[in-house]
């Protein structure tokens, strides 16, 4: 298996505006960088897991532990912002289940 696609988890703060500098401060803050597998997840175990199929679910295989605390991720050169569905610690690795919208379903 190759760990070829960097991925980028982010945190993501509410803005607040602050008057002594004048600009707005918080919002999407970088929390980590891991390299791993990405594939799309497949039709069968989308039915499987969710119930249901939807476009843009992607199983995401990490080396390391991921980040206690993400709200989102970004995949290399990808813009969209996919977020956590599922998860699971494996013998050798982590795997995630991350959809491109916030809905569960």
């Amino acid at each position: 298996m190759r760990y070829d696609t960097k991925i980028n988890f982010f945190n993501s703060e509410e803005k607040k505006y602050n008057p002594r500098v004048h600009q707005y401060e918080g919002g999407a803050k970088l929390v980590n960088q891991e390299m791993a597998n990405v594939t799309d997840l497949g039709l069968t175990r989308q039915v499987e897991i969710f119930g249901t199929f939807k476009e843009g679910r992607k199983t995401i295989r990490l080396i390391n532990k991921p980040p206690e605390k993400w709200s989102f991720l970004m995949l290399e050169n990808d813009k969209n912002k996919y977020f956590l569905l599922s998860s699971l610690s494996l013998s050798k690795g982590y795997a995630l289940i991350v959809g491109e919208n916030n809905a569960k379903n």
